[in-house]
């Protein structure tokens, strides 16, 4: 969820640049609550964007998804893939994002990954390529094509937003925060690491993965590694 945090504030101007500092304390506290989402790294005090992306600040991303509320931030999820179904053209478990009104303070939780949001790896992996892609979302396939028995070929059918997802701008801006990041460290779902990278050919490659138990985010990180070193 951390990426469509991101995404939706600076598409909706909450922050001109992954560079601006946002105003989060380190322990943030919900509004109306006396819940606090605290960072892990001192540095994730009032971090920019960059930063955050780099220590994984819970307290920059529950306090922004707070700032920017439910109905932008599921706009801009809804335009980068979720609730919607996918195939590839096998039918891919969606991810979602809640449609549901929330309450003033709820968003905090969608914004570290709780409050009923789902998201698979394959949803990851698109959202991760967007912005190295320009800020267009693609649909995924699985099979290229299908060779019949009389020499045709046929592509197969898939359903799936694709098109542009941010302005360009936006995507520029994440572009050049993607190097620094982005490994999610766990809690009892699991722990994730995603990012994106250019073969030889030109072509862009896109990685997410998830792994349970301790250690997930470093073991996560070592997996996805190995998955572009063999596509490279």
């Amino acid at each position: 969820m951390h990426s469509v945090i991101k995404k939706t504030a600076l598409e909706h101007g909450l922050y001109a640049s992954v560079d601006d500092p946002t105003r989060t304390p380190l322990n943030y506290v919900v509004p109306g609550t006396d819940a606090a989402v605290a960072g892990d790294s001192p540095q994730c005090e009032n971090a920019s964007i960059r930063t955050a992306l780099r220590y994984s600040c819970d307290n920059v991303f529950a306090g922004t998804a707070v700032d920017v509320g439910q109905s932008a931030l599921r706009s801009t999820a809804e335009r980068l893939g979720y609730n919607e179904e996918l195939t590839v053209p096998l039918r891919a478990t969606e991810s979602t994002y809640p449609t549901q009104p929330l309450t003033a303070a709820q968003p905090a939780r969608t914004g570290t990954g709780g409050g009923g949001v789902v998201a698979t790896p394959l949803e990851t992996a698109r959202i991760t390529a967007a912005p190295a892609d320009g800020g267009r979302l693609v649909t995924p396939r699985l099979v290229e094509r299908v060779e019949k028995a009389d020499g045709s070929t046929q592509r197969p059918t898939d359903s799936g937003g694709s098109g542009r997802a941010v302005s360009r701008r936006t995507a520029e801006q994440l572009r050049s925060a993607l190097p620094a990041v982005a490994s999610r460290d766990g809690d009892r779902r699991g722990s994730w690491f995603t990012t994106c990278a250019r073969r030889g050919n030109g072509r862009l490659v896109s990685v997410a993965v998830q792994v349970s138990g301790g250690d997930g985010g470093r073991k996560a990180g070592r997996i996805a590694e190995k998955i572009l070193a063999a596509l490279s």
